[in-house]
């Protein structure tokens, strides 16, 4: 979500018009409004907190709008135009966040787990506890009740420095004491999460903390595919797939993987050539459990896929003695499933190989010469 951030005061003639819009827009959106002190009398919520992002904006006149980092006049031609190019824009960040209640306490917790897509120093994480409606600070300008009006800024107007590493998630725990504030109801509350490059004010990625939020820990692939069509042997429960392509490929396939959570996050990322191996992160909806798939692509030489036609390795599956025929004189390597080596035979003289010592699971044989190289796959299953 991008972040509408309204900085308020006599402003009921743009709120007959904005107010509607936001409640329209509300799934798309990320809404605060900060109390400001003039012109006088000000905001009766007035806190010192909405005159540091005051002056953090540069905002010199009310109504105004910050989005995405931009100071804006408060016209709906401006407002539909940021909105329209704001939802555009490509997001480098996710998050989720809880919540506690405080029906019974003035306490409240709040967890945030924040994944980012790329590199991020010196960002700030702003936490802003609202008050979804406010009767008591509507003054004499014509209004009769404020929506999202800022109550407290977690920890402070300052917010918390965050320095991100691609894909790795980190968590954020904070508690507020809410005590002194200008709530009304303490069950109206809701709390927003921003996510700021402070030197640009450039919003990369805001939205709603869930009130006692529980969040999925599921980070399987249903489905594997290669070029669309889904891998013949894949098991979520495996990670690591081998696929010998023909010769003279040189375009790297198109992977694509189907989570088994339709909220987990799912992350390609291509080889950078041939051979070569594709990646897949995958995070579950808590973004904080992770599995990661791989796609090891090898290109066949014509030679290799005469030879592979030719060699045999069976019986598939195997309960432990696997027969290689055709690759005499051959260098043999086994590889379990996460590609560590576990067997390997220099210029192969029989041909019967004991796996028996190994465990139960998929393997790959990689039978080569210097004049070709191709591998099978073998099951064993004692």
């Amino acid at each position: 979500m991008k972040s509408l951030q309204a900085l308020l005061g006599p402003c009921a003639g743009f709120n007959s018009s904005f107010v509607p819009w936001c409640e329209t827009h509300a799934d798309d959106i990320t809404l605060v409004k900060y109390q400001m002190d003039w012109p006088s009398p000000g905001d009766p919520y007035y806190t010192e907190e909405g005159g540091i992002r005051k002056t953090y904006y540069g905002i010199s006149a009310v109504p105004n709008i910050v989005g995405n980092g931009e100071v804006f006049s408060a016209s709906m031609s401006n407002v539909n135009n940021f909105y329209n190019e704001a939802i555009e824009l490509q997001g480098f960040v996710s998050f989720v966040a809880s919540r506690s209640s405080v029906n019974r306490s003035t306490i409240m917790d709040i967890d945030v787990t924040i994944l980012p897509y790329a590199n991020f120093n010196d960002f700030k994480l702003f936490v802003i506890v609202f008050e979804k409606l406010t009767t008591g600070n509507v003054g004499n300008n014509g209004e009769t009740e404020f929506e999202h009006v800022m109550m407290k800024m977690v920890p402070d107007a300052y917010g918390t420095t965050i320095n991100l590493v691609d894909r790795e998630p980190v968590t954020i725990s904070q508690s507020v004491d809410l005590s002194g504030t200008f709530i009304e109801e303490y069950d109206d509350l809701g709390v927003v999460i921003i996510i700021q490059n402070i030197a640009t004010a450039e919003v990369h990625q805001s939205g709603y903390a869930i009130e006692n939020g529980v969040f999925a820990d599921d980070a399987a692939l249903s489905e594997l595919n290669v070029d669309g069509t889904l891998i013949s042997n894949f098991d979520p429960a495996v990670f690591d797939y081998y696929i010998d392509l023909p010769e003279g490929t040189t375009e790297i396939p198109e992977v694509s993987g189907l989570a088994t959570d339709p909220n987990a996050t799912v992350i390609v990322v291509p080889a950078n050539e041939l051979p070569g191996n594709t990646t897949i992160d995958v995070y579950a909806e808590d973004l904080q459990t992770h599995e990661l798939y791989t796609v090891n692509f090898t290109v066949l030489t014509g030679i290799g896929d005469n030879y592979s036609d030719n060699i045999k390795v069976y019986p598939n599956p195997t309960t432990g003695f696997v027969n290689i025929s055709g690759a005499k004189n051959a260098n043999v390597a086994i590889y379990n499933i996460t590609g560590t080596l576990v067997a390997e035979y220099d210029n192969l003289t029989k041909e019967t190989i004991d796996l028996s010592a190994q465990a139960n699971g998929i393997y790959i044989v990689s039978i080569s010469t210097n004049s070709f190289v191709t591998t099978k796959r073998i099951t064993l299953n004692r």
